[in-house]
């Protein structure tokens, strides 16, 4: 129950969490450490970035995870840096995994594609030019290599740039939504619009170290929704068979399956 011991230590409010919430982040986290996942946004409770760096060190230390997982934070433009009370959201990821991801998204081995939601087009649409989005993808990728002796890689960030669509990019989705202006409290073009939502669920073989007794947990890799007028049936079969080929070189998480279901929601926060 090691996992339990040491995710308690920092939680918000110093609560002791539930089994189920313990072996949810142990999954999250384990799926980067043994490469299914690039990286993983931990939004199970405000951390920052040193928090989460020591819970890493700990979980390293005590043999739970193999690798040294970095912690990757995307800087806020000045004017919004000097807003006290921000906090930004912390991704943590393996630096190998991550550059491989990236450079194949680039190059054109993992596509991805970008949709444009915005408000004003009325309705998604697949963006064509997104040269500016490779460029910022490059300078990650960039900022990554130079900062792999540190714990906490800090992506510098402007005004001009959509975070929605490189976490999205980050975190290994094979879609990911763009819109203008690039600001979380702009209006999309999804509320109404029927979706399909994926989800890549999987097993894993608790072997006792997250739970008090071996037992297969499933657990949820990856759900996202695409509109349905977007033609994504290549690219999610491509993106699952790469994902499947990971699955082979480990043997933590067993049998990847996906699985589909039509939404249509009011309204949807990106």
């Amino acid at each position: 129950m090691e996992w339990t011991k040491t995710l308690n230590k920092y939680t918000s409010k110093k609560q002791r969490l539930r089994p189920k919430l313990v072996a949810s982040i142990s999954m999250d986290i384990l799926a980067v450490d043994v490469g299914i996942k690039p990286s993983f946004l931990f939004d199970y409770w405000a951390i920052t970035a040193t928090e989460m760096t020591n819970l890493l060190k700990e979980l390293r230390d005590s043999g739970l995870t193999q690798h040294k997982l970095q912690v990757l934070v995307f800087n806020p433009p000045e004017e919004k840096n000097s807003m006290g009370d921000f906090v930004p959201d912390v991704f943590i990821f393996d630096r190998n995994s991550t550059v491989d991801w990236l450079n194949s998204v680039l190059n054109g081995g993992s596509p991805v594609t970008v949709v444009d939601v915005s408000k004003e087009v009325g309705r998604p649409v697949v963006k064509i030019d997104i040269t500016d989005i490779t460029e910022q993808v490059g300078g990650i990728i960039t900022h990554i290599q130079l900062s792999r002796e540190f714990d906490v890689v800090e992506i510098p960030t402007s005004a001009e740039w959509n975070l929605t669509t490189l976490s999205g990019v980050l975190l290994g989705y094979p879609f990911s939504y763009w819109y203008h202006p690039p600001s979380p409290d702009a209006d999309n073009c999804l509320g109404y619009t029927p979706q399909v939502n994926y989800q890549v669920t999987c097993k894993m073989n608790t072997d006792g170290a997250i739970s008090a007794k071996k037992e297969l947990v499933d657990h949820t890799l990856y759900s996202f929704s695409i509109p349905h007028s977007v033609n994504s049936e290549e690219t999610i079969n491509f993106w699952f068979k790469s994902l499947q080929g990971k699955f082979q070189r480990q043997n933590i998480f067993l049998d990847p399956y996906l699985s589909h279901k039509d939404i249509t929601l009011p309204s949807v926060a990106l």
